[in-house]
């Protein structure tokens, strides 16, 4: 399984329509990733795309050339499972993402006085 890091964005608009909802999200992923880290973080910025992950690769994934994945419209069981599964199968640097899962993928705008994440 990944080292990976997955931050879950709980800010401003983010899992605020039904909290409950997404609170079962993020538990959700935390039981089919035993030993990875699934935190929460306030605003990640690109808030048009709501209900933000970010999968960061290890150290070890970075260094080979991996870079954070961004997915939005995260607020359904789908994307959820397909995460955890490309997870499980390495994510970022190991694994390839679903095709599916590379519908909600997106680079976030950098832009200048603004940091997204």
């Amino acid at each position: 399984m990944s080292e990976c890091l997955i931050t879950c964005c709980r800010g401003c608009c983010c899992g605020k329509e039904d909290p409950i909802e997404a609170e079962l999200r993020l538990e959700r992923l935390r039981d089919a990733l035993p030993g990875v880290v699934v935190r929460t973080s306030d605003c990640l910025g690109p808030c048009e795309r709501k209900d933000v992950i970010v999968v960061t690769p290890s150290s070890k994934q970075r260094k080979r050339g991996a870079r954070s994945c961004w997915i939005g419209w995260a607020s359904t069981d789908g994307p959820i499972d397909e995460i955890a599964d490309w997870v499980r199968n390495g994510g970022p640097g190991e694994a390839s993402m679903p095709a599916r899962l590379g519908i909600h993928s997106f680079r976030p705008n950098r832009r200048k006085g603004k940091r997204a994440g």
